[in-house]
């Protein structure tokens, strides 16, 4: 019986074995095949933001059955149906006072276009009222995580990004976290998150190693003459003190703005003309280019932490969860 099985596996082998072994083919070209394997070996590193995306979806999903399941156990143990766990939990949330509405309303007055509070009371409370419950919920979920053994094995996707040569700031080459910017001096979002960068070097010190890399957008026609010259600056040793100028005259970085910045803080005029005439670092911005493009950029700003992509000007926290998780390992 044995003898008998072990030739059906073989001569199934013969008939599968090399189906499966054989690369997919996705075409053809004189004959010539293209693989899935030889696609794939170009195409995933340019699907980054995809597949973070997917990851980001994922992670939610495991989040709420995580946070289903603990609900739906505590339910149980205080023999109560979820949805009168919920009730509960809700309804233990701290009632909205007018005092607290009123202080809400005069923090932001302005939102509510000289509408007194008397008009907006009641919408105000209820919104303050609905918070409050989230919070609670919150609250009492976090809770249960705590008291539960809990352990996520789903990884972010990383890619292989180089830092090439390009300017640094914060900790050392060997810090526990890189981050590496592709950015480009003409994006407002990317002005925007200059504020939020300051925020993360302060924050963790030497323990980030912050890496600027160009990817100016071709339907802004200042942004690679802008880049240009802050690596112009960069070659008298003023790299930082010329980018912080450019996002200053964001719009207006034309060439004498750009010249008017290397007086003011004091470059060398012939040398740094000279640099910005013969388009000196074009290539290199085209390198860094290229290279966003290949790990999966598709616009700016765009950030690798680790190899961990996050897209567009975020927020300071959603940067320090991925720091924080980094640094923990």
């Amino acid at each position: 019986m044995k003898t008998k099985l072990l030739t059906l596996v073989f001569l199934s082998c013969l008939l599968i074995c090399p189906a499966l072994s054989k690369a997919k083919v996705l075409a053809t070209l004189n004959g010539q095949e293209i693989t899935e394997e030889e696609v794939d070996k170009v195409a995933t590193p340019r699907m980054t933001k995809i597949l973070s995306q997917m990851f980001d979806i994922k992670r939610e999903v495991i989040d709420q059955m995580i946070e289903e399941r603990l609900l739906t156990a505590d339910a149980q143990k205080q023999g109560l149906t979820i949805d009168s766990l919920r009730s509960k939990i809700l309804s233990d949330a701290k009632a909205v006072t007018e005092d607290e509405a009123r202080s809400i309303y005069q923090l932001q007055k302005e939102r509510y276009q000289g509408k007194e509070f008397d008009e907006i009371k009641l919408q105000l409370m209820a919104q303050l009222s609905e918070q409050k419950k989230q919070m609670a919920m919150g609250d009492y979920i976090d809770n249960l995580k705590k008291q539960a053994q809990i352990k996520i094995n789903l990884e972010r996707p990383r890619a292989k990004v180089s830092v090439d040569d390009d300017p640094s700031q914060g900790g050392p080459t060997t810090a526990p976290v890189t981050l590496i910017e592709f950015t480009e001096y003409q994006c407002p979002f990317c002005k925007r998150a200059r504020a939020t960068i300051k925020q993360i070097l302060d924050t963790y010190g030497d323990k980030v190693h912050y890496v600027i890399r160009d990817f100016p957008l071709s339907f802004h026609n200042q942004a690679k003459d802008a880049a240009n010259a802050a690596q112009c600056a960069g070659d008298q040793g003023k790299y930082w003190e010329f980018s912080d100028e450019l996002w200053k005259i964001q719009g207006q970085q034309t060439t004498e703005a750009l010249t008017k910045i290397a007086t003011d803080i004091g470059l060398n005029l012939e040398k740094f003309n000279s640099c910005v005439s013969s388009q000196k670092y074009y290539a290199e911005i085209d390198k860094d280019q290229d290279d966003g493009v290949v790990a999966g950029v598709t616009g700016t700003p765009a950030y690798f932490i680790n190899g961990l992509f996050l897209s567009g000007a975020q927020p300071f926290n959603n940067f320090k969860s991925l720091i924080d998780e980094e640094l923990a390992k």
